[in-house]
C-alpha cells in the first residue's frame, strides 16, 4: 500500500489526468491514522489525497464519496461554508486513494468555547444551513431518510447495545430511559443533517465557518 508523500501523489496524478504534481507532504488525517494521507501542491491548487488503512476508514470514505456527490455545485451555493470536491480516485493496493480540494481553516476544540464565543453563532448558522437544505438532496443520492419514529427506534436500539457492554453508567442509562419515553421530545419534522458533526469537521478562520469535512453519515433524521 502506498505509504510516501511521493507515492500518495503518484496516486494522485493516476486519479485525476494530467494533474501537475508541484510537491508533496505528508499529514496527518483520521483517529489512530485510519488513513495515509499527503498534501499536495499541484496546478490545480493544493489538494489532498488519503488512502484508508483498515476496513472502517474504508467503509467512512465509501459514504464520504456518496455525501460529497449528493451535494451539487447548485446545492453548495445555499451552504455558507465551502465543502471538500472529489477530483478522482484510483486502485491503491487492495484499498483505493482518493484526491480531494484541500479547505483552508483551522480545527478547534470545542471545550474551549465559552458560553459567549464568537464561534457559537456561525456554528449555529452552520448547522442550520445543512437542516434547510431540500430532502430531496438526500433522496435522489439514496441515501438514508428516517421518520421521527424510526430515529426514535434506532435511539433505543443503541442504548440497548450500550447497556449490553454492562459500562453505561446507571445514570446515563435512566436519563436515556426517560428521553425515549418521552413523546414530546419525537415529535419533530424530520430534516437533513450531517450526521457526524463534532468539532473535528468543522474548520474556523476570523470566528466563521468556513469548511465542513466529513459528510459519511449524511441523511434525513433528526435535526437534534
Amino acid at each position: 500500500m502506498a505509504s510516501t508523500p511521493l507515492t500518495l501523489a503518484a496516486l494522485a496524478t493516476s486519479a485525476v489526468p494530467d494533474l501537475a504534481v508541484h510537491g508533496a507532504s505528508g499529514l496527518a488525517s483520521g483517529p489512530s491514522g485510519s488513513f495515509l494521507s499527503a498534501l499536495i501542491e499541484s496546478d490545480r491548487g493544493r489538494l489532498i489525497v488519503r488512502v484508508p488503512r483498515t476496513a472502517a476508514a474504508e467503509a467512512e470514505q465509501s459514504g464520504e464519496l456518496l455525501g460529497r456527490s449528493a451535494l451539487t455545485s447548485g446545492t453548495r451555493t445555499q451552504l455558507p461554508f465551502e465543502v471538500p470536491e472529489t477530483l478522482g480516485l484510483t486502485r491503491a493496493g487492495d484499498s483505493r486513494a482518493v484526491v480531494s480540494t484541500f479547505l483552508e481553516g483551522e480545527h478547534f476544540s470545542v471545550q474551549d468555547l465559552s458560553d459567549d464565543s464568537l464561534l457559537l453563532q456561525p456554528i449555529a448558522e452552520a448547522m442550520s444551513a445543512i437542516h434547510r437544505l431540500p430532502a430531496s438532496t438526500v433522496q435522489q443520492a439514496g441515501l438514508a431518510s428516517r421518520s421521527a419514529a424510526e430515529a426514535r427506534a434506532a435511539s433505543a436500539r443503541l442504548v440497548e447495545r450500550a447497556e449490553a457492554t454492562r459500562m453505561l453508567p446507571s445514570t446515563v442509562a435512566a436519563r436515556w430511559a426517560e428521553v425515549l419515553q418521552a413523546t414530546e421530545l419525537w415529535e419533530f419534522a424530520p430534516t437533513v443533517v450531517h450526521g457526524s458533526l463534532d468539532d473535528t469537521q468543522l474548520l474556523v478562520a476570523d470566528d466563521l465557518v468556513v469548511g465542513v469535512l466529513g459528510w459519511s453519515e449524511l441523511q434525513i433524521s433528526d435535526p437534534a
